[in-house]
């Protein structure tokens, strides 16, 4: 009971209990407010009043209880008069609610997140762009969810994988600033929201006012009102890219329920950010694609080439050159069409090899020279490339075709146009020589017609600009009225400068006088034009007071009563230098042949006229001197003509992989025998590393360089070192000789420069070796310079890039063959990926009494080869992987398969074109015939023992009788032709084993003689050596492949190398049996 005032009067046990108090003498008689929890204490006031005056009344409200425990009551209140005194009290009947309370809260709370979350979705399904998504999501957390406050945040991949706010809702006041969050692994990274992104797992403060995890973000926390916070991981495919992160006023907001919502949540906005992320990405990619396609059709359209596809063997689609290429005017005349039908029978199984291969291997094939028809049956040759393409969800082939019918046509005539003129060079040179004369002239008076022509065209409009001369306009008092660029660049001063001054300012004071004179009279003079400088030197000055050469024309208009002087002046200062550089070259290169010539044509002469007998002596020495003078003569040739192929970029460098350490030692191997006869000691410092380059030439240099070092340096050391600086390796030649003084190091590297004149008398030298070295090593990419002290000795620098990445094929198992072999008989290797030929092959081959193994790849073929030496391989071409050009090349590069016969295997027919290389023995069509087969492996095994037989195709008589004692010294059968015709002949009656072939031959010339060679099986793999004065270039030399072939340059080889590398071919290409 409580009385009007507030006071308590009475309790019953059940209530004491519920104000946890033990005794009713604690509260009674004290005021009922003290217990009532301050928010409800006026309304309990007036409560308790109206139910004095004699009302009834219900109230819920919320105590503190003795020992400050907050409970909610709900109160029944009923007025009851005091028998005592007669005053009205209140009497409460009240129950503690305190559990049903915090059940509705729980209720509420939990509808709340559910009503989030559902609001959230909603945001999600319907959201466009991710900046709305993550705003909208975080205002309805505070809006709905009742947070106080939320944000979302990405993680970086910046130098201090630092977190990005994206999106945020709610009270914060500077709170996310203050965090400075990063996702690294450092102290500061154990925030809950870091903690999130680097785990992938949900991080809880339940209390940040205790919660020894968040001591550095406390403060920040409690000044915006922080009780609990909440970071949620967004993770795709396991990994985090942000954080969701929620805040709350109140302790211990995030229980188990709460928090499974909240991590749906999450999950839901990570699947809307990555859906948008997706739908964007897939956007720009549709629209990539879009445009991808129209520019390729565009680009297709556009292409001069004709292109189609194939699927099914039809043709599907063909871009206007295509459409134009096989003489249709619209598409549909061709489209749906058999390809098939419009391929010449002669390409037919070529064309359907291609298409199967496609099909089969799916990889594309190499350029093809096919033959097809057009629509009105003409015939085309085609260059063709094909590819595997996927066209309307079908496989299919792109091809694309170029028409050389015209090219084909041509070729031949072309080569043999190219041949004779280059036989008719040095007759036509004294014929040029007058045109290129008659020209010049033509060209001076054409000059002269156009300056006379500008003049008339008002002061030269729109050439004066471009001229490289210098075009000058004086008035009558040769004031200066026009400098052109031409002008400026020539004499230096600018425009502005000379305009207005007078023409002497621009000629040598000695001349001035004179030139103005000349002005005078030629302006008196009824000429309209003159040249000067016709008789006599002309000399202009620059603005920096040098004088230069010049010549120079003057003429003259009369505009408006105004006498107007025009000089043209051109600077002739680079060919008064090339006059003096050809004049010097004319000099010595004169010099250096007479000099030779005189003491050959002496001694030969005195032999000849019978005064000394060749046997004497004196005969013997008089021989010498011929001999030696002529290999010196035949050395300054081929230094002049290396040269100048060099540096004219006519001679490609054969650049190949080379150690350069071998590349050394072949260069000393040389010029150790020369540097014993000196007594000069070669001191050798290697280095083993890998260079590109043409092993030929570098040694060239190497020996160069050491034979001057030689020469120089008698009874001395001279050194060779090699090292490596960071991607070039550095070659020093040193030696301790004469020296060279410092006015000649400039210029020791020029043509025809020594140190002293006498050396190309005493030292045998021409001049040109240090030039052709210089071209050399120019043509590598790589730089040489000499040091030298006049009376110490030289130093020789060079640098070559090494090579930084190698390449090499090891096998990759040891395989097992498909037959075991058999004792003594000869083993063949069988590489075809075809399993029936393969079988066919095996049974054919053991019939015939030969040991067998097979495989199916390119790659098991060079393991195999490697691990088992077979006598001889049977390669087929159309292979997947790596087909059979590629693996024969890589068996002919390694040591120990390079000398294994190999007998190609193919659909395809020999041809010129489809033979890159001539490392096989022999060419067998499918589908192979026994016979052939086994007497192509007899030959390739072992050869009959018999004479060799060379054929020598030569017209020169002299070279020819040379050729024949030659090779009649080593037992060989020699046949001598001097045509091309009677080369073709004599090939077919005595069948040689070596051709000795001349390029310049009359009736058909070498090419001709090779490409009917190559028509014929048992012919088109003849070794030849090609021996010839022509130079030639790649593609001609291509052309001149039988089977083994080497080219040798007449007068660049002895006649003793000549006979070392023939026999060495001869012993490579021929074997006697040991039962022989």
């Amino acid at each position: 009971m409580v009385a009007a005032d507030g006071t308590l009067l009475e309790m019953n046990p059940a209530g004491l209990a519920m104000i946890e108090v033990d005794s009713a003498v604690e509260v009674i008689g004290k005021s009922v407010y003290s217990l009532i929890a301050p928010e409800d204490r006026e309304t309990f006031r007036t409560m308790n009043e109206i139910v004095c005056q004699g009302s009834k009344g219900t109230m819920q409200f919320e105590i503190v209880t003795c020992r400050g425990n907050r409970r909610w009551m709900e109160t029944h209140a009923v007025p009851l008069r005091d028998e005592k005194n007669g005053n009205v009290v209140q009497l409460a009947i009240t129950r503690d609610i305190t559990q049903h309370k915090q059940s509705e809260a729980e209720l509420r709370r939990l509808n709340r997140s559910l009503q989030t979350l559902s609001n959230c979705n909603q945001v999600i399904v319907r959201a466009k762009q991710e900046s709305s998504l993550l705003e909208n999501i975080c205002q309805i957390l505070i809006e709905v969810g009742g947070y106080r406050f939320a944000w979302v945040g990405f993680a970086e991949n910046d130098t201090h994988r630092s977190i990005r706010p994206v999106a945020q809702a709610g009270y914060e006041d500077g709170y996310l600033q203050s965090l400075n969050l990063t996702w690294s692994d450092t102290v500061r990274g154990q925030s809950p929201t870091e903690i999130a992104i680097c785990t992938g797992e949900i991080s809880i403060v339940q209390n940040i006012l205790i919660d020894p995890k968040y001591e550095i973000w406390r403060s920040q926390a409690n000044l915006q009102g922080y009780a609990s916070t909440i970071a949620l991981p967004l993770k795709d495919r396991g990994i985090a890219f942000g954080v969701l992160n929620i805040y709350s006023t109140e302790v211990n907001t995030f229980d188990a329920d709460e928090v499974k919502l909240l991590e749906e949540l999450a999950q839901d906005l990570t699947y809307g950010i990555v859906a948008l992320q997706n739908q964007r990405d897939r956007s720009f990619a549709e629209t990539a694609l879009r445009e991808s396609e129209a520019s390729y059709k565009q680009l297709i359209e556009l292409c001069p080439e004709a292109i189609f596809i194939q699927s099914e063997g039809k043709f599907v689609f063909l871009n206007s050159a295509a459409i134009q290429l096989f003489g249709a005017t619209k598409a549909e005349e061709l489209l749906n069409k058999q390809i098939l039908d419009f391929v010449h029978p002669n390409s037919q199984t070529l064309v359907r090899e291609r298409i199967k291969y496609l099909r089969e291997v799916q990889q594309p094939i190499p350029l093809l020279e096919e033959e097809w028809l057009r629509l009105d049956g003409t015939t085309i040759d085609l260059e063709v490339v094909a590819a595997p393409f996927v066209y309307q969800d079908k496989l299919a082939a792109q091809v694309v075709a170029r028409d050389i019918s015209e090219r084909k046509q041509t070729e031949k005539a072309l080569h043999k146009a190219n041949n004779e003129l280059e036989l008719r060079v040095a007759e036509r040179t004294a014929e040029l020589i007058t045109v290129n004369r008659q020209l010049q002239a033509e060209l001076d008076e054409r000059q002269r017609t156009e300056e006379a022509l500008r003049v008339s065209q008002t002061r030269f409009e729109g050439i004066l600009g471009i001229a490289d001369d210098a075009i000058i306009s004086i008035n009558a008092c040769q004031g200066i009225t026009l400098f052109n660029q031409g002008a400026e660049k020539i004499f230096g001063y600018s425009a502005a400068e000379i305009l207005g001054q007078t023409l002497e300012v621009l000629l040598p004071q000695r001349f001035a006088q004179v030139h103005r004179q000349h002005v005078v009279d030629f302006g008196k003079s009824p000429n309209l034009a003159r040249r000067m400088g016709e008789r006599r030197e002309i000399f202009g000055r620059r603005k920096d007071g040098t004088e230069f050469p010049a010549e120079a024309s003057i003429s003259k208009l009369n505009i408006e009563k105004e006498t107007v002087y025009t000089v043209i002046l051109r600077d002739i200062t680079a060919r008064k230098q090339i006059e003096r550089m050809k004049d010097e070259f004319v000099s010595v290169v004169s010099h250096e042949l007479r000099t030779p010539l005189t003491s050959i044509h002496g001694s030969l002469g005195m032999l000849a006229s019978g005064l000394l007998q060749p046997d004497s002596e004196q005969g013997k020495r008089l021989l010498e001197i011929a001999t030696d003078s002529t290999e010196r003569l035949v050395r300054l040739i081929n230094d002049i003509l290396d040269i100048e192929r060099i540096e004219s970029g006519k001679v490609k460098m054969e650049r190949e992989i080379c150690n350069l350490a071998e590349l050394i030692g072949s260069a000393v191997n040389i010029m150790q025998p020369i540097a014993k006869g000196a007594g000069v000691t070669l001191s050798i410092s290697s280095l083993p590393v890998q260079i590109w380059a043409d092993p030929d030439r570098i040694v060239q240099t190497l020996t160069n360089l050491l034979s001057n070092a030689i020469k120089f340096s008698p009874g001395t050391t001279v050194w060779l070192t090699a090292q490596q600086q960071e991607d070039e390796v550095l070659l020093t030649v040193k030696d301790t000789g004469r020296g060279i003084p410092a006015d000649k190091v400039n210029s020791i590297f020029e043509r025809f420069q020594q140190v002293d004149s006498s050396d190309s008398r005493d030292r045998d030298g021409t001049g040109l070796g240090l030039a052709i070295c210089q071209s050399i090593v120019q043509q590598h990419g790589g730089r040489i310079w000499v040091e030298s002290v006049l009376g110490e000795g030289s130093r020789f620098y060079l640098t070559l890039p090494i090579l930084t990445v190698s390449q090499t094929i090891e096998p990759e198992h040891s395989l097992t063959p498909h037959s075991a072999p058999i004792k003594h008989s000869a083993l063949v290797l069988v590489c075809d990926d075809d399993p029936i030929i393969r079988i066919e092959l095996q049974t054919l081959l053991e019939r015939g009494g030969y040991r067998v193994v097979t495989v199916a790849t390119g790659k098991e073929a060079i393991a195999l080869a490697a691990a088992q030496h077979p006598d001889v391989i049977l390669l087929d071409l159309l292979m997947p992987g790596m087909n059979g050009w590629e693996t024969m090349a890589l068996l002919k590069e390694r040591v120990d398969t390079k000398d294994i016969p190999i007998i190609i295997c193919s659909v395809y027919k020999p041809t010129t074109t489809s033979q890159p290389s001539a490392d096989f023995v022999d060419w067998l069509s499918k589908p192979v015939q026994e016979s052939y087969l086994l007497q192509s492996l007899k030959q390739a095994i072992a050869k009959p023992c018999k004479r060799v037989c060379i054929l020598i195709v030569e017209d020169d008589n002299d070279l020819a009788e040379l050729l024949i004692t030659l090779f009649e010294r080593h037992e060989f059968e020699t046949f001598l032709a001097k045509t091309g015709r009677e080369a073709i002949r004599k090939s077919q009656q005595v069948n040689p084993d070596l051709i000795i072939l001349d390029l310049i031959l009359p009736e058909s010339d070498g090419f001709a003689v090779v490409d009917w060679l190559q028509q014929h099986n048992h012919l088109c793999n003849i070794p030849v050596v090609i021996y010839s004065a022509k130079d030639l270039d790649e593609s001609e030399r291509k052309r001149l492949k039988l089977g083994h072939t080497e080219f040798l340059t007449k007068g660049r080889v002895t006649t003793q190398e000549f006979e070392q590398r023939v026999m060495e071919l001869l012993q490579r290409i021929t074997y006697q049996p040991t039962e022989c």
